[in-house]
């Protein structure tokens, strides 16, 4: 079909798209009492039908010439996809504009004061051509405009020409109040992504292929485009080349266009009102594009004129007016080129000397895009760099805050600490650390930030600053990284292989766990009378401990290593409710700190000499509990509440032995659940031991660290940020370049505001850095199978892919190894990817190292392995390094002077936070192997690699030149702000010529709900499983045991359901059948008026059921819910099947060649599949209930159009048989959020298809679309391009 007549029958559904949201928005308007069915601008909406509708639609379809409407299917087909698109619509424009009011909590106290929602019908001329004067006149009329009518406000690119304009203003009641009145204007355009083809909506297929599309367009329109940001200060420039060309980033009915398009109309319109003197309060604006795809949004808010989202706003505006008047490119490809070889030119100028290269090829959209930059950083400080003590005093703020502080000049209170004339960066950053835990004063919370740079000692000034103590503390150390916490215990309890006289105590919840068992093998048959064990705890420190009777084990480091090397165990067990069913349950362990506080209260009490008192933990270990959360039973330290006068005079003792308590949280921003511990750790050390009188004895100091969080801005953004964020990328204003500054801020922690001492420093641990930017854009294009038959998109990105990424990573250690490189170091986030890189470089013709100089760190090797890696002088002998970010946690390599990363295609923001850590992994010392002497390993220079890998599909879009820019700019992008972050981590500054900006990826906010299911021990087991087999140094016979265990259990577990029940009866679910098909049918029935009746419940959406696309999200997390499997053992080979794999388990669960991340899911399936009684020729269900709030479920739309319940006839059930499960199983998947295992594990159903999660929702995209402090990006241009793309000088 000629692509003209393509784009013809396009905008044709793109009509009724538009009709179809616009009812969706009125319908809620009216159920939400802002709108009555007797306004103006409703009239012809009670007119028309939607069979009318329909034949305007098949009319408009025949003059197009574009389909054979005269045949009888053809038209049944037009009819089924009408119908679809009714209910896409509906359901589109109905939760955005609930959502979009949800955010702006004023709005359901405001009340209506303009409309305006014209109606086209398909193949109708626009009414605003026919009659623009009587167009205008309404237009006046429905703003209440009493002015001339001015007929220029329908014309192309005016704001009558919009497709919804809603305005909100308060009511009289709201303008009594104190608070300044604010008005609510919000503009809806509309683009809908026609399918190439007309498909058939009664077939399965064509709804699977337009939920894969969706999930596609997510990964399609460039993996680094969707970046979370947030704006602080409004220094924001935007780049003109976004006016410039907008065009060839996005064509008409696009999604960038549109936005563009609802900007300029809602800027406009209140500057219209304005001058109208219509609009007199400030004014909250928004600008959405409503898509099949999902929702795009920029707000604005109009009470500045430096405000940066109305900059943003105009500019999009102006790009869209100047657009809106030019024709298309006659040569659109070579304008392509030029937006292209533009965005070179707008590099940094040492990279936009290498693109010059690339000015002269022209880019194809047929062949792989390969840029290569490489960047000499300049100028940066070193952590051993010296400093002379009056540079070190003036970098100390003299401010307001640092002096409530200090309670004195805050460099007088520094100056004593500085002890030398001139000092290094370390020994200057370890010396105001120990001047602000000096000066920590009694009766208050004493809050100190350490923001410094990784490797420069912020933890090891804390340990050093104990060290020196001779009077009593308590020390709560708590991370997110358990190899960390061990280090810091190691570090405190002893020093030169002789115990310090520091108790250390410790515990996590995987040693809980293994308690019983672990007493049960190696101690209880050492002892006469067996104990209880429930829980456990690591101590050192002193010598001739004495241990406390109890149900709590207390062990030694040795036999803690003992237990993460051999002890795999199962919390799992059964219940039999009748003689079908079966409930998994899992025993609860007592919490971790619970289990550190009582122990330590029971050890102090047994040793009265030990003043001194050292406890770790895992951030982890906070959890909001049913009253109040984890972080309360800290208070098991004391033995009686702090409300009562026995437990203030425990206390007030207390503090004559222990007078110091510090609490130092680590890698705030590292976990969800750090700042959520913080913000508890201080209400908990208020209440306990600030608040137990007026003149409280204790000091009490609160550390706040993280490398992370680069200055005190960000700090206080992501402290103050609130119980659930998203991963996001802070954007704020820097002073520049500088090695060390100190100040002071107020910090809102606790529900109070504190003043809080800031420490950072800005160094790198090398004499020369290096950074290569390895940039690929590789074309995935569908090979034949064997059978002749073209490969699916999904299994070609998933084969082609993994070898382009392999190869690359081959190509750069190859580089390395040429370069004379002492040791690499190569981080990527598979596992299994790693163990195949690692057969790449040892085995075969690529074969370059033996295999004992290449080595992977992850959490699937065994801990004795990694500590034998991570030790002299192995560690130093191999040449090659094979690890994820958490397998480096807590490791240094000071011989790595060559750093590749690989930058995954998933959660951009946390990546880019992580490689901030990763190029700080080689430093420290080692010993020289000739002399013996420690030498620094930071006096070396350094190169890091970072490889930027993204896929283009060619056939996937009729748009490909316009796809292939936005990728292609995408890379450039996300180049930019990988040099962004990694500079202002090294020197505090982004790098940019005209602006100084800070630019911090920063972690996600909230916590994980303590749960296990019987899916995430499949998952995880067949997830490590192919950890194992990937893994050349398993040996084979295990390999053979672990892929039979595989195949046995895809097989057995196949037979899943998830059930939610609740208490409401007239809850309304459109899991239900009946339910949904009820709404499709009032939606679509060719009766039923265009100006939805809502006083039909049917119409009704609840609020915990969301359409985003051609799909539904329903909240069920008031429900009951379980999973369920089921078997069927009336079959031999069933029974014979579980017979085998419960071998296969057991065998995996005991062999300590197996690491302990495979073995600990093999005991808990075991457990699982365990049968008591024999009944093994019944058939029967293992259920387990989900004990979560945080349950969401995702279906398709309208699956009632295709797929029919189970009927039964002859005494035979009948049940429809879904064509393609896995692909219903991962797009459904695709389309939650990533946190959480998304069941079923095995694409297998028994009804429609399905997907969820049980796992708090960080943010969902609708609620990141209308959420005000997130910076707007586009997925068709990523925004941050107006940032980082500058205008040349």
């Amino acid at each position: 079909m000629n692509s003209n007549l393509k784009l013809e029958q396009a905008s044709i559904w793109g009509q009724v798209f538009e009709i179809a949201v616009q009812r969706g928005v009125i319908a809620y308007l009216l159920h939400s009492k802002f709108l009555n069915e007797e306004h103006p601008q409703l009239e012809p909406w009670r007119e028309v039908k939607i069979s009318q509708l329909s034949k305007h639609l098949i009319q408009a379809l025949k003059e197009t010439k574009t389909l054979p409407v005269h045949d009888i299917y053809v038209e049944e087909r037009i009819q089924e996809y009408l119908r679809h698109l009714l209910v896409l619509g509906y359901g589109l424009g109905w939760t955005s504009l609930r959502e979009c009011l949800n955010h702006y909590k004023p709005s359901r106290r405001m009340k209506l004061e303009a409309l305006w929602c014209p109606l086209t019908l398909p193949g109708q001329t626009d009414n605003r051509e026919l009659e623009p004067k009587q167009t205008a006149e309404e237009f006046h009329h429905a703003f209440k405009i009493s002015d001339f009518i001015d007929q220029s406000l329908v014309k192309q690119g005016k704001s009558g020409r919009a497709d919804f304009l809603l305005w909100l203003s308060p009511t009289e009641e709201q303008l009594k109040k104190r608070q300044p009145p604010q008005d609510f204007i919000l503009c809806f355009e509309f683009s809908f992504n026609a399918p190439l083809e007309l498909e058939d909506f009664r077939l399965e297929t064509a709804h699977c292929q337009e939920i894969n599309r969706y999930t596609r367009y997510l990964d399609a329109r460039g993996s680094f485009s969707r970046i979370c940001a947030e704006v602080q200060g409004d220094q924001l420039q935007v780049s003109s080349k976004l006016e410039k060309h907008l065009f060839v980033f996005s064509g008409k009915d696009k999604p960038l266009y549109k936005l563009s398009q609802a900007s300029s109309y809602t800027y406009q319109l209140v500057d219209l009102l304005k001058k109208k003197k219509r609009l007199q309060n400030s004014c909250l604006t928004r600008a959405m594009a409503i898509t099949s795809n999902g929702v795009e949004s920029l707000s604005a808010h109009f009470n500045s004129e430096n405000n940066p989202q109305v900059k943003l706003m105009q500019s999009l505006g102006e790009a869209y007016e100047k657009m809106s008047k030019l024709n298309s490119p006659d040569n659109f490809n070579s304008e392509i080129k030029l937006v292209f070889n533009k965005l070179l030119k707008s590099l940094p100028p040492t990279l936009k000397k290498q693109a010059k290269t690339y000015f002269k090829q022209t880019p194809s959209f047929e062949k792989d895009l390969s840029m290569d930059f490489t960047e000499k950083v300049e100028d940066f400080f070193q952590p051993m760099q010296t400093f002379e003590r009056q540079d070190i005093l003036e970098a100390i703020e003299e401010t307001k805050k640092l002096l409530d502080y200090f309670q004195t000049s805050p460099r007088s209170a520094i100056t004593p600490y500085l002890t030398q004339s001139s000092l290094t960066l370390r020994d200057a950053h370890k010396s105001v650390i120990k001047a602000g835990l000096s000066s920590a004063q009694r009766g208050r919370l004493n809050v100190i930030a350490l923001e410094g740079n990784p490797g420069i000692g912020k933890t090891a000034s804390v340990v050093s600053f104990l060290k020196e103590q001779s009077d009593g503390f308590l020390f709560l150390y708590a991370s997110p990284r358990v190899v960390i916490n061990q280090n810091v215990t190691q570090d405190l309890a002893q020093e030169q292989g002789k115990k310090t006289g520091i108790l250390t105590v410790t515990t996590n919840s995987l040693l809980i766990r293994s308690a019983q068992t672990y007493y049960q093998e190696k101690i209880a048959h050492q002892e006469q009378k067996q104990k209880n064990i429930d829980s456990l705890v690591v101590v050192n420190g002193v010598d001739n401990l004495q241990h406390p009777v109890s149900s709590t084990l207390f062990i030694n480091p040795q036999q803690e290593q003992e237990i993460n090397n051999e002890i795999a165990t199962s919390q799992r067990y059964k219940e039999s409710l009748n003689e079908r069913d079966e409930r998994v349950k899992t025993i609860r362990s007592p919490g971790v700190l619970r289990t550190l506080a009582t122990a330590t209260r029971h050890l102090l009490k047994e040793n009265p000499q030990v003043q001194q008192v050292v406890l770790t933990v895992a951030t982890q270990g906070y959890r909001n509990l049913s009253k109040g959360t984890t972080i309360e039973t800290l208070s098991k330290l004391f033995r009686n509440p702090v409300d009562t006068r026995p437990g203030i005079n425990e206390r007030l003792e207390f503090a004559k032995r222990v007078p110091t308590i510090i609490v130092m949280v680590d890698e705030v921003a590292g976990d969800g659940a750090g700042a959520l511990f913080v913000n508890e750790i201080a209400r908990w050390l208020q209440q306990q031991f600030i608040g137990i009188s007026e003149n409280s004895p204790f000091r009490v100091i609160l550390i706040i660290a993280d490398a992370s969080l680069s200055n005190e801005i960000v700090l206080k953004n992501f402290m103050e940020a609130g119980k659930r964020v998203p991963d996001k990328v802070l954007i704020s204003p820097s002073r520049g370049d500088e090695a060390f500054r100190v100040t002071g801020t107020e910090l809102k922690i606790g529900g109070k505001k504190h003043s809080a001492l800031h420490i950072m420093s800005n160094s790198y641990p090398a004499t020369e850095l290096t950074i290569d930017y390895s940039i690929r854009l590789s074309i995935i294009t569908p090979e034949l199978n064997r059978d002749g038959k073209q490969q699916s998109i999904k299994t070609a990105i998933r084969q082609q892919s993994e070898t382009v990424l392999l190869n690359n990573a081959w190509q750069e250690i190859k580089k390395g190894l040429e370069n004379h490189a002492q040791q690499i170091i190569f981080f990527a986030q598979d596992k299994a990817f790693l163990r195949k890189l690692k057969g790449m470089l040892t085995e075969g013709d690529q074969r370059l190292f033996s295999k004992d100089f290449v080595q992977v760190l992850d959490q699937s090797v065994l801990p004795r392995e990694r500590l034998r890696l991570v030790t002299e002088p192995q560690r130093d002998n191999v040449r090659v390094f094979l690890m994820t970010s958490s397998g480096s946690r807590g490791v240094s390599f000071p011989k790595a002077d060559w750093i590749i990363a690989s930058f995954p295609r998933f959660s951009v923001e946390a990546s880019l936070m992580e490689i901030a850590q990763l190029i700080y992994r080689g430093r420290g010392q080692y010993t020289h192997p000739e002399t013996g002497e420690k030498c620094s390993g930071e006096n070396i220079s350094r190169r890091v690699v970072l490889l930027i890998n993204d896929f283009f599909i060619p056939s996937e879009t009729v748009d490909k030149e316009r796809q292939w820019l936005r990728q292609s700019s995408d890379l450039l992008t996300l180049l930019l702000m990988l040099r962004a972050t990694i500079l202002t981590r090294i020197k505090g500054d982004a790098g940019l010529q005209k602006q100084r900006l800070a630019f911090v990826p920063v972690g996600s906010i909230g916590d994980d709900e303590l749960m296990q299911l019987i899916s995430d021990d499949i998952k995880q087991f067949l997830q490590e499983a192919n950890v194992f087999i990937c893994d050349s140094s398993s040996p084979s016979e295990l390999k053979g045991l672990v892929i039979k265990g595989q195949q046995f259990i895809e097989e057995l577990f196949k037979d899943f359901r998830l059930t939610g029940r609740t208490p409401q009866i007239d809850r309304v679910s459109y899991a239900n059948y009946p339910t949904l098909e009820a709404l499709v049918k009032t939606v679509s029935h060719p009766s039923s008026y265009l100006l939805p009746n809502v006083s039909d419940t049917t119409l009704h959406i609840p609020d915990y059921l969301t359409c985003l696309g051609a799909f539904w999200w329903e909240d069920w997390g008031d429900r009951k819910i379980q999973e369920k499997y089921s078997f069927s053992e009336s079959q031999a080979k069933i029974r014979q099947a579980r017979k085998r794999l419960m071998g296969i388990l057991n065998q995996i669960g005991e062999c300590k060649k197996i690491p302990i991340k495979l073995r600990s899911p093999a005991c808990d399936l075991y457990k699982i599949l365990l049968r008591e009684n024999n009944a093994e020729w019944r058939e029967y269900s293992i259920l387990e209930d989900i004990q979560s709030n945080n349950v969401t479920i995702a279906f398709p739309l309208d699956y009632p159009q295709f797929w029919q319940p189970p009927v039964s006839g002859d005494g035979v059930e009948r049940k429809q048989e879904l064509v393609d499960p896995q692909t219903w199983r991962n797009a459904l998947g695709r389309t939650l959020t990533p946190q959480g295992s998304v069941m079923p594990v095995i694409a297998k159903y028994r009804d429609f298809p399905w997907a969820a999660v049980a796992s708090p929702v960080s943010i969902s995209p609708l609620e990141l679309a209308f959420n005000n402090c997130y910076f707007m990006a586009s997925s068709e241009l990523n925004l941050l391009n107006t940032i980082l793309l500058e205008d040349p000088e």
